[in-house]
């Protein structure tokens, strides 16, 4: 009869708890993510933010012209691919920037408003909500952003960020398999991930294992990357497009790959 148990487990895999005595907090919320989470992803709050989760998304583009708009100008330009109507000079530049968000907000599932946040009203910011059916589990993305026509054009800048909400890492958990349908055939199977609508352990006290994207070492704070194909995953690098998880590496790494991260989100 085994009597005595180390109190840190060997490196397993993703989702999976460091250590068998520290204290910990696990809450049960539903997958809200089309396609399902992997496990030892991190992940924000949902659409309701009390009973869901979902991966972080980038859903914040900001347009800043370097100039107002001028007599003869006209603004182009496309999120996640689908163009505004072309916005034309209008009386002045604070009557075509309101133009410019009215044609922003007639795309599905855009939110737009002018920050004026250097006072020069130069300055929109873009929401995109990726649960619409139109940006369904997509990052905010411009292009072709332009001003034409007119004795002098603006420049655009655009940069991308997140308002998302770290709440924790979903734990790994041993299910039976969803495939099978004769119940004598059920076995354990460590399925990758919870699938939508399922509901997840979410760790937000403790230390669990999770992927990391670069070499971190003991005591790098741990950012959550908001975008792209390692959304979810967790970096020592900040960017406007992660979050930072207050959380710190407590293992050390030559690259990417498995490091343990320690949190406490209470």
């Amino acid at each position: 009869m085994q009597t005595d148990y180390n109190k840190y487990m060997d490196e397993s895999f993703p989702g999976m708890i460091v250590d068998s005595y520290r204290p910990r907090n696990i809450k049960s919320r539903a997958i809200e993510e089309s396609e399902g989470i992997d496990f030892g992803l991190g992940v924000v709050k949902g659409t309701d933010v009390a009973l869901q989760v979902a991966l972080p998304y980038s859903e914040i583009a900001t347009l800043v012209f370097d100039a107002d708009i001028v007599t003869g100008n006209s603004i182009d330009g496309k999120v996640n691919g689908n163009a505004i109507t072309t916005v034309p000079f209008n009386t002045d530049h604070d009557t075509t920037m309101d133009d410019l968000v009215t044609e922003l907000e007639a795309l599905d599932g855009v939110s737009a408003e002018l920050t004026d946040e250097a006072g020069d009203n130069r300055t929109v910011k873009i929401t995109v909500d990726h649960t619409d059916a139109a940006h369904l589990d997509q990052d905010a993305l411009l292009a072709d952003w332009a001003v034409t026509g007119g004795a002098s054009q603006a420049g655009i800048a655009i940069t991308y960020s997140t308002e998302d909400q770290f709440t924790g890492v979903l734990k790994h958990e041993h299910k039976m398999s969803r495939t099978l349908r004769n119940v004598d055939q059920f076995t354990n199977n460590q399925e990758s991930k919870a699938f939508n609508k399922e509901a997840g352990n979410i760790l937000d006290e403790g230390m669990i294992w999770v992927y990391v994207t670069e070499a971190v070492a003991i005591d790098d704070t741990a950012y959550l990357i908001a975008t792209g194909a390692n959304r979810g995953k967790f970096s020592k690098t900040s960017a406007a497009t992660s979050i930072d998880s207050t959380g710190k590496f407590k293992s050390a790494t030559s690259g990417a790959g498995l490091a343990k991260l320690k949190i406490r989100l209470l």
